[in-house]
C-alpha cells in the first residue's frame, strides 16, 4: 500500500464546503501537527472548522456520533493512538473520510476505503520513537503544497517529543535559518505544553496562540510564556527533591509527586535528560485516578511496553506511547498492584 499516495488523495479530495474537524494530542507535537495542517490546507483553499484536544475519555462512539451529527464530515486525527481502541474502525466509518497520522506503536491497521491510516513505520525505516507526528505531517504536506516556512513548528515538536537525535541535519538548518538553538526551541515547546499543565487546562487558548503566531518568538512573548515561567518554580522544586523522595531499584526510579499543576510530563522529560540511561516513572494523584509519565531518554528500556504490561487488565486504565516516552493512567485503587507489577518487571 502506498501510504503517501493515499495521503495525497485524501488532501486532493477535500473540498471548500467540507466540514473538517481535527482531533489532536494536547502536547506540543499534537498542537504543532494541527497548526501545520491548518496552514497547509488554507493554501489549498480549505478551512478547518474545529479543533479538539484528544483524550481517551472523550474519544468514543457517542462523541464521534455527536461530531458527525453536528456536521463534521471529514475527520483528521493526529498524534493519538486510536488503533488501541477496540471498535474504533466501525466508529470512524460514519464520516465521509478520515485521516489518522500517528507515531505511537502500531496496534492494528485501520486502513479502509474511508480511513487513511499512517504510522511512522509506513513512511520511513524508523520507529515512531524517532519520527514524531509533526514531522510526519510536515513531510507529507510538503509533497502537496510548499510549506518551507513551517519547518520551525516541526522542529519544536521534534525537540519536545525527544526525536531530535535522528534529525541533526534538518534541525541545524532550522537553527541557522532562524538564528536559534535547541534550547530556545525546547523553551517554546515547554510554553506550548503549559496549556495542558495548568489547572484547569487551557489547551484551546494555547492552540490559538500557536495558530496566530507568525514565528516562534510570538509564542515566547505570549501570556503563556509568563505562565510557563511561574510553573518553573514548581517544576524545579520537584526535580530538586527527586533523589531524596523517589524510590528506585537499580536504574529504575518511581517518583510520586503532588504538584498543583499537571507537570508530570515535563518533570519526567527534564529528569530523563539529567539521567539519560535511567528509567524515570512519575506518578501524580488526580481525584480517583493516577496519571503516569515514563521516560528513558536513551531508549535503553521500552517504557511504552513497560507501562502497558504494568497496567494490563486494570479496569479504566490506559497506557502507551513510544520507546523513550510514554504515559498512562490507572485508578487509585490499583496503584499498589501497579507498583508490585512494576518492580517485578524491572
Amino acid at each position: 500500500m502506498d501510504h503517501k499516495k493515499r495521503f495525497v488523495n485524501f488532501v486532493k479530495n477535500l473540498k471548500k464546503d467540507d466540514h473538517i474537524t481535527i482531533i489532536h494530542d494536547t502536547d506540543a507535537d499534537g498542537i504543532c501537527s494541527a497548526v501545520i495542517t491548518d496552514r497547509a490546507l488554507k493554501k489549498k483553499g480549505v478551512t478547518v472548522e474545529r479543533f479538539i484536544g484528544a483524550r481517551y475519555d472523550n474519544f468514543n462512539e457517542t462523541r464521534l456520533k455527536a461530531l458527525n451529527d453536528e456536521g463534521t464530515n471529514k475527520l483528521i486525527i493526529f498524534d493519538f493512538a486510536a488503533d488501541q481502541l477496540a471498535e474504533v474502525k466501525k466508529e470512524l466509518d460514519i464520516f465521509d473520510a478520515v485521516l489518522v497520522v500517528d507515531h505511537h506503536k502500531i496496534y492494528k491497521d485501520l486502513n479502509s476505503k474511508k480511513i487513511t491510516f499512517i504510522k511512522a513505520e509506513y513512511l520511513k525505516d524508523l520507529t515512531g520513537s524517532d519520527y514524531c507526528a509533526s514531522q510526519m505531517v510536515f513531510d507529507l504536506f510538503s509533497t502537496v503544497v510548499k510549506i518551507p516556512e513551517l519547518d520551525w513548528l516541526a522542529a519544536i515538536a521534534m525537540i519536545t517529543d525527544m526525536t531530535a537525535t535522528k534529525w541533526t541535519t534538518f534541525l541545524n538548518k532550522v537553527y541557522k535559518k532562524y538564528n536559534t538553538s535547541y534550547q530556545e526551541l525546547l523553551n517554546v515547546g515547554i510554553v506550548i505544553d503549559t496549556g495542558k499543565q495548568i489547572q484547569p487546562p487551557q489547551v484551546e487558548r494555547i492552540l490559538e496562540v500557536v495558530l496566530e503566531a507568525k514565528n516562534f518568538q510570538d509564542i515566547l512573548k505570549s501570556d503563556f510564556a509568563k505562565i510557563a515561567k511561574k510553573l518553573q518554580n514548581e517544576i524545579e522544586f520537584w526535580i530538586a527533591k527527586f533523589e531524596e523522595r523517589a524510590e528506585h531499584r537499580g536504574t529504575t526510579w518511581l517518583y510520586e509527586i503532588d504538584p498543583a499543576n499537571s507537570i508530570g510530563s515535563v518533570v519526567s522529560t527534564l529528569l530523563s535528560l539529567k539521567y539519560p540511561t535511567d528509567t524515570i516513572i512519575i506518578t501524580r494523584r488526580n481525584k480517583d485516578m493516577i496519571s503516569i509519565n515514563a521516560r528513558n531518554h536513551k531508549g535503553k528500556r521500552a517504557v511504552n511496553d513497560l507501562l502497558e504490561r504494568a497496567t494490563k487488565g486494570m479496569k479504566g486504565s490506559n497506557a502507551g506511547g513510544h520507546i523513550p516516552a510514554a504515559g498512562g493512567s490507572i485508578r487509585q485503587k490499583d496503584y499498589a498492584e501497579f507498583k508490585k507489577r512494576l518492580w517485578k518487571l524491572v
